[in-house]
C-alpha cells in the first residue's frame, strides 16, 4: 500500500514537489485510498484548496503540479508595474 511522502526518488532522479503556487505553502504527494492513484495538493490549505488529478504514477501528479504557467510573464508583469508612477 502506497502512503503520503515529500518527495519521491524515481530512479537517479529525485522529484522535488514546488510550494503552492498560491500561497507558497508546502505541497503533500498524497494517495486516493480507493484508486490507489497519487495526486499532488497544498498542504495549508489555502483558500483556493489547488490539486492535481490522480494518476497511476506519481511522477505525472509531481510533474504536472511542479509546472507553471507564464512564470516569466509574471516577472515581466512585476517589473513593468514597479516602473509605472
Amino acid at each position: 500500500m502506497k502512503k503520503p511522502i515529500e518527495q519521491s526518488e524515481v530512479g537517479l532522479d529525485v522529484l522535488v514537489l514546488l510550494p503552492c503556487p498560491f500561497c507558497g505553502g508546502d505541497a503533500q504527494l498524497g494517495v486516493d485510498i480507493v484508486t490507489k492513484e497519487s495526486f499532488v495538493r497544498c498542504r495549508m490549505r489555502c483558500l483556493i484548496a489547488p490539486f492535481t488529478p490522480a494518476f497511476e504514477d506519481e511522477k505525472r501528479a509531481i510533474k504536472l503540479w511542479n509546472h507553471r504557467q507564464n512564470a516569466s510573464m509574471s516577472r515581466r508583469a512585476n517589473k513593468i508595474n514597479r516602473k509605472t508612477p
